[in-house]
């Protein structure tokens, strides 16, 4: 259920004092044991099931968080309070071990990039925005859904693993490369690089999409849908 009502994410100064209260650990601290190495930082495990790239030193109000997101052109609308629809996948299935007839969809090859590519930034915004317009992520104000992981927001780490859902609406002059948000980030890239790289799952509004932007194996980024 999704619930009404905007929030002022307040003065932009916050997130620059922000960065200064974030850490980012070794790239071997970035991995839970046994995760999905397709899934990276924010991939969706088909349990809701999340890995965390950095952990905030206190826990994140709505204000930071819409000032944390804003250099990615994302306006932060609302934290979503209540059950989130997604495309059904089959059990201990993730978007990135779905197949096509699960209703997958991948970046074209030549929108592929690896993520040490000079061309790594213009090919992972492209691809997104195709795929986002293609596939039906917006809603008539260009809204959708973007996942976080609890402890990238400062929640417990002892706590069990859970994503929270915010809905934001994608603005002119956006950039998930260039910006460099941290809540974007991959940890998983850092085994290749030290660069930055977004890896992060967003959703349509109506539940019928979602989109994984993901760090692969052998050091590419692309980004799947799951539209059944």
């Amino acid at each position: 259920m999704l619930v009404a009502g905007h929030l002022d994410v307040g003065d932009a100064s916050v997130g620059e004092q922000l960065v200064e209260r974030l850490t980012v650990p070794k790239p071997e601290d970035t991995l839970n044991a046994g995760a999905d190495p397709h899934l990276g930082s924010t991939g969706y495990s088909g349990q809701g099931s999340m890995t965390c790239n950095y952990c905030a030193a206190v826990t994140l109000t709505d204000a930071e968080i819409g000032n944390l997101l804003a250099p990615a052109g994302f306006r932060f609308i609302e934290r979503i309070q209540g059950e989130v629809r997604l495309p059904s996948l089959p059990p201990y299935h993730s978007p990135a071990s779905a197949g096509p007839e699960h209703g997958r969809f991948d970046s074209h090859q030549d929108e592929v990039a690896d993520v040490g590519a000079s061309d790594m930034a213009d090919k992972v915004n492209a691809s997104w925005y195709r795929m986002a317009t293609e596939f039906g992520l917006f809603d008539a104000n260009r809204e959708y859904l973007l996942a976080v992981n609890h402890e990238s927001l400062g929640e417990d780490p002892d706590d069990e693993p859970f994503t929270v859902w915010f809905r934001v609406r994608l603005l002119d002059g956006w950039d998930l490369v260039g910006s460099e948000v941290d809540l974007l980030r991959s940890g998983f890239a850092t085994l290749f690089t030290a660069r930055f790289v977004p890896e992060f799952t967003v959703a349509s509004l109506d539940g019928r999409m979602m989109m994984n932007t993901t760090v692969w194996g052998n050091g590419t980024v692309s980004t799947i849908v799951i539209r059944p």
